[in-house]
């Protein structure tokens, strides 16, 4: 995993652990499936007007795609890489845990957010054993 700037480094380290895991496990997911490594872009920063805060809260993490006109990712990588996170870290409050967008007027990226409680993760059809063990250790810590 690479870091746009020095210091995002640092804040990477100091993030929730359950975030941390998801965004290696996306890093790690896509080197292996597309030979692309992720470039962390955004952690924790002062809040952007008309955003909700959760990178204000530490619970967010961007991911560069586009720079400028080109996009490191085909659509089709896009789409695996969404399924692949939405699909592991099923969310049950209707929200996903990996996102691409564009915010205002700036380019398209990864959008990786955890909930506020590791709750949110609890009780999903398809949970995953490794998954459900690691919420529950977690849950344990809080």
């Amino acid at each position: 995993m690479r870091f746009k700037h020095e210091y995002l480094a640092k804040e990477f380290q100091d993030i929730s652990v359950f975030l941390r895991i998801m965004a290696e496990d996306l890093d790690k997911f896509s080197q292996t499936h597309f030979q692309k490594e992720l470039t962390i872009t955004r952690i924790q920063s002062d809040k952007v007007k008309g955003e909700s805060g959760v990178h204000t809260d530490n619970r967010a993490i961007d991911f560069r795609d586009q720079y400028m006109e080109n996009y490191l990712f085909r659509p089709a990588e896009r789409e695996i890489l969404l399924k692949y996170i939405n699909e592991k870290y099923q969310r049950n409050d209707g929200y996903k845990s990996l996102i691409w967008h564009s915010f205002g007027n700036g380019p398209y990226h990864f959008h990786l957010q955890i909930a506020k409680t590791v709750k949110t993760y609890e009780k999903q059809p398809k949970k995953i054993g490794v998954m459900a063990w690691l919420l529950n250790q977690l849950s344990r810590q809080a």
